[in-house]
C-alpha cells in the first residue's frame, strides 16, 4: 500500500518505519530537513538494530529502506491509499496539515490521524470525506508497543474502520476500538497517573523513588517521570491541556509539569527533564 506520514518526529518516524518493514511505500513528509535527516538515521539505526538481533535479515532491510521517501512539499507526493498524520499535539495546526494534505488521498483512500487526545470528529472537518477520517493512535515507541487505539468519528464509516484494523493487525499490532472523547480511552488514563506523579515531585518525592516504587510495587515497565520524559514535556502539558476543557481541573497541568515546558526541559529530545541525558548517562535533574 502506498501510504504519506505527515510529521517525521519520533512518533512519524515510528510509523512509517513499521510500515516499511512490512512491505508498504511510504512518502514521509516534514517542512523541516533537519526533522527527516533525524528521522532517516532514526529509520536506519532501528532496521540495523532488528539485524543485528537477528529478527530481520539484510536483504529485508535494503528493501525497506528502499520502500521510503522524504519530501518537504506536499506538491512532490503522489495520491495515496492511506494518510497519517503525527504532527505536534496542537489543533490548529492538525487542522491545518488535514486540509493541505487532503488532496493527496485518493477518491477511496483513508485520511488517519495519529492525536492523542483531540476528538477524531473535530478534525474530520478539514478533510473531505468525514466517513473516510478515522484515529490511529499508537504508542511510543511505535517499533516496540503493540497497542494502536482506533478511534471512529462520529460520520466514520463501517467500512474504514474494517479497513484501519485489518491494516493495523497487518503491522503486528493489536488494535482496540476506543470512543471519540478527549484522550479516548489510553490517554485518559495515563494523563491523571503522569500529572499525580508529577504532584508527588512537587511534596518533596524524589523522582528515582517514584519511578522505583511503580515499577518495583507495581510492575511498571518505566516510572512515570521516566515516561513523561519519553513522551515529552511538550506532548504530555499539550495532551493534558485538551482534556482539561473537556473533564475539568483535574487534568490541568500542575506547576512542575509548566516550569519544564517553559524552560524547554522537555526530556530526551532536549537532554533534560526530570532526568539529564548526557553521554549516554541518565541521572536526576529535580532534587527537593
Amino acid at each position: 500500500m502506498n501510504i504519506l506520514v505527515i510529521g517525521a518526529g519520533t512518533m512519524g518516524a515510528g510509523i512509517a518505519q513499521v510500515a516499511i518493514q512490512n512491505g508498504h511505500s511510504v512518502a514521509l513528509m516534514d517542512v523541516s530537513i533537519a526533522v527527516l535527516d533525524q528521522a532517516k538515521s532514526k529509520i536506519g539505526k532501528g532496521l540495523d538494530k532488528l539485524v543485528t538481533k537477528g529478527k530481520l535479515s539484510k536483504e529485508k532491510r535494503d528493501e525497506a529502506l528502499a520502500n521510503i521517501s522524504y519530501f518537504r512539499e506536499y506538491g512532490e507526493i503522489k495520491p495515496v491509499k492511506l494518510a497519517i498524520e503525527a504532527v505536534t499535539e496542537k489543533i490548529d495546526l492538525k487542522q491545518m496539515v488535514i486540509t493541505k494534505a487532503a488532496s493527496l488521498v485518493s477518491d477511496k483512500g483513508i485520511f488517519a490521524t495519529n492525536t492523542s487526545s483531540i476528538p477524531i470528529s473535530l478534525l474530520a472537518t478539514g478533510f473531505t470525506d468525514p466517513s473516510r477520517f478515522i484515529g490511529m493512535h499508537f504508542m511510543n515507541p511505535v517499533p516496540l508497543m503493540k497497542g494502536v487505539e482506533i478511534i471512529p468519528g462520529i460520520q466514520t464509516s463501517k467500512k474504514t474502520v474494517e479497513e484501519v484494523v485489518l491494516f493495523t493487525k497487518g503491522l503486528g499490532k493489536i488494535p482496540s476500538l476506543a470512543n471519540d472523547t478527549a484522550g479516548f480511552i489510553t490517554n485518559r488514563l495515563i494523563g491523571i497517573y503522569l500529572n499525580e506523579a508529577a504532584k508527588t515531585v512537587i511534596e518533596g518525592n524524589d523522582p528515582v523513588e517514584v519511578d522505583r516504587m511503580m515499577k518495583v510495587c507495581f510492575n511498571m515497565p518505566m516510572g512515570p517521570c521516566e515516561l513523561i520524559d519519553l513522551i515529552g514535556v511538550d506532548v504530555t502539558v499539550d495532551m493534558l491541556n485538551v482534556m482539561s476543557k473537556s473533564f475539568g481541573d483535574r487534568y490541568i497541568p500542575n506547576p512542575l509539569l509548566m516550569q519544564l515546558y517553559n524552560a524547554g526541559h522537555l526530556g530526551r529530545k532536549t537532554g533534560k527533564g526530570f532526568y539529564k541525558y548526557e553521554n549516554g548517562k541518565i541521572e536526576c535533574a529535580i532534587r527537593r
